[in-house]
């Protein structure tokens, strides 16, 4: 039997940034390529007839399904493979060998879309079909391959990935995505309403931040989807939406409720997990993360997932919660497997490097390079890219391997973390224009440091600051006293961006500035937060207890938190009562239980546990626990 052929469709405008490194992924695999396009003013054209592409031309009618069959009508070969410019296949080689035994109909291909910051997502979805006349595609977005309910059409899903980067944000602004796809949505919902329509809206509406929208739409989606695979997708998509409007009971009612019915559905654990960590119900979230280990990613190939909740998302999961329990251990042992299936997870990165925020220069940097393996230029540019995004003190130190060879905004950056003050401004005074508001900041800061009013007033006009406040920064500038005790809340929200660096750079003398001059009840606290972050614990209860007894709630579990930290538990249940006084919460419930078991405190423990079981939203961990247990000890 002979191989079959395959012609590969696709629709594009003005997608040179993308079209050649698709076209190239398919090279060796399809016989001919046909490429329609809807009205390119780029390069598109000219790069599709570099690779031999039969070039056609269709006018726009807002509908993706008439512009997509519109390319299959062209194609000559046994199958149609269809892709977007902004997707690739994943590994060739391996395709080539499974293209040899094709025999079926139709194939579902997995596509993976990243979002950002390591963070991916994979569906399945129909891209390689024998090429008859009667499978084609329906709808005006997000359209599909409708097989006839009656239909002889055979089907499998295929080891193929098609990675796609589309849903980066900067692409989306880009190509005004999000206002197109809404107004095509919209125009196909009059004439039908479906399920699988509405639910397309509710995705779009959850993109463009439109929660309340999105809830509504799902919640009306719901009963006409409940047969379909996207089902699941669904459900988690409503769950985090109350997620981001912070109504959480509502997002683990649906949770648990769904994990009744999908038990082996990996990502409503890993959802579970999140919410039960902003509830701070460490424990649960424990269980729920380390339930999303036990049963593993996501296998059902019919099944929309996020890449990696069954592993290196849950394990950097568990690392943080380690990491705040004080387990060092365990935190460096979860994050380094973490890294060790998926070194590009941003949030992997980000916490290996908080884990070394309290080490010296020289240790940090080891202890990175040896975790995150270097073994590429491309690794060593996405090293610099996480420290300078994160304006990290290593920054300096990474740049130095790449023999400085890099943008001057990063150089300067890095030379400002490193504490070469004078270096980092003589780049900035090179500098002719600066958009960025993080290196604006960067400027700023630096002036504050080296007292450069020469520096700052170059960049004035480019500060997003009202006059009286930009009076004030000259003033912290100067060293001189305040006096002000009223801040604006973006200041307050600068200034405390402002301390967090100082702590990085141990600029001890104008921490000591801050902290007398800033003495609003806000800015106090949050630098005191700061403080004990960086091992600080000491100093950071002293400036609390100056603000007593005027501290609110929030204030009280943070000092006994504090006092837990350090040893001092019976300050520290103190603290905890007070607060529990004002608002009883699971949080400080769980703490003070803690303390109980250290101190051997079976009568306070008994009343502890009920009320933690009392507690709403139910605790699953608390639930199970008996006192006796404790008693017999």
């Amino acid at each position: 039997m002979s191989k079959p052929s395959i012609s590969l469709c696709m629709i594009v405008k003005n997608e040179e940034r993308f079209l050649a490194r698709c076209l190239k992924s398919v090279q060796g695999l399809v016989e001919e390529i046909i490429i329609v396009d809807t009205g390119s003013t780029d390069n598109t054209k000219e790069i599709a007839e570099c690779f031999g592409a039969k070039i056609y031309t269709f006018e726009w009618v807002n509908d993706f399904s008439k512009a997509r069959n519109e390319a299959i009508k062209y194609a000559q070969s046994d199958y149609v493979l269809v892709l977007d410019a902004d997707e690739y296949l994943e590994s060739a080689d391996q395709i080539l060998l499974l293209l040899e035994s094709l025999e079926k109909d139709i194939y579902f291909l997995s596509i993976k879309s990243f979002l950002r910051g390591g963070i991916s997502t994979i569906h399945p979805v129909i891209r390689l079909f024998r090429n008859v006349p009667e499978l084609k595609f329906f709808g005006r977005i997000h359209e599909q391959i409708i097989i006839p309910a009656d239909s002889l059409f055979t089907q499998d899903h295929l080891e193929v990935m098609i990675n796609h980067d589309g849903y980066m944000k900067d692409v989306i602004t880009e190509k005004n995505k999000e206002q197109r796809n809404l107004k095509i949505l919209l125009e196909d919902l009059e004439e039908q309403e479906t399920g699988f329509g509405l639910f397309n809206l509710g995705i779009q509406y959850k993109m463009m931040g439109q929660y309340e929208q999105a809830i509504k739409t799902f919640e009306k989606a719901f009963p006409l989807s409940m047969e379909y695979s996207y089902i699941c997708k669904l459900i988690t998509s409503l769950i985090q939406c109350y997620m981001e409007l912070e109504q959480f009971d509502k997002a683990l009612v649906i949770c648990h409720e769904s994990i009744e019915a999908y038990p082996n559905y990996t990502d409503l654990y890993y959802l579970q997990g999140q919410i039960y960590e902003s509830l701070h119900y460490i424990n649960d979230a424990s269980e729920s993360f380390n339930h999303c280990l036990k049963i593993g990613d996501v296998r059902n190939h019919e099944l929309m997932t996020f890449h990696g909740v069954g592993s290196y998302m849950a394990l950097t999961s568990l690392a943080g919660i380690s990491l705040r329990k004080g387990d060092m251990t365990q935190a460096i042992q979860k994050v380094t497997d973490s890294l060790g299936i998926n070194k590009h997870y941003m949030p992997s990165i980000k916490l290996l490097l908080d884990i070394t925020k309290n080490t010296s220069f020289k240790d940090a940097f080891e202890f990175i390079s040896k975790t995150w393996e270097i073994s590429s230029l491309d690794d060593l540019k996405e090293m610099i890219g996480v420290l300078y995004k994160l304006r990290h003190p290593l920054l300096y130190g990474f740049c130095e391997l790449y023999n400085h060879n890099v943008d001057k905004s990063i150089l300067a950056a890095g030379y400002l973390y490193s504490k070469r003050y004078n270096e980092a401004a003589s780049i900035w005074y090179e500098i002719e224009h600066i958009v960025d508001v993080d290196e604006l900041e960067d400027v700023m800061l630096c002036s504050i440091l080296t007292k450069d009013k020469v520096l700052i007033q170059k960049y004035k006009h480019k500060f997003s600051l009202r006059e009286k406040d930009y009076k004030l920064i000259i003033r912290c500038l100067e060293r001189e006293e305040l006096n002000n005790n009223h801040w604006a809340k973006d200041l307050e929200q600068l200034l405390v961006r402002f301390f967090e660096k100082l702590i990085q750079l141990h600029e001890f003398d104008t921490i000591d500035y801050f902290v007398s001059q800033m003495t609003s009840y806000n800015l106090q606290f949050s630098f005191a937060k700061i403080l004990a972050n960086y091992g600080f614990n000491d100093i950071a209860i002293n400036i609390m207890d100056l603000q007593l007894p005027n501290v609110d709630r929030d204030a009280l579990v943070w000092i006994a938190d504090q006092l837990a930290a350090v040893g001092n538990y019976n300050e520290s249940m103190r603290f905890y009562e007070f607060a529990n006084e004002q608002e009883s919460t699971f949080n400080v419930l769980e703490s003070m239980y803690q303390i109980c078991i250290k101190n051997n405190d079976s009568y306070k423990l008994f009343n502890l546990i009920q009320a933690m079981k009392n507690s709403t939203p139910k605790s699953k961990w608390a639930n199970k626990l008996e006192h006796y247990n404790f008693l017999s000890r």
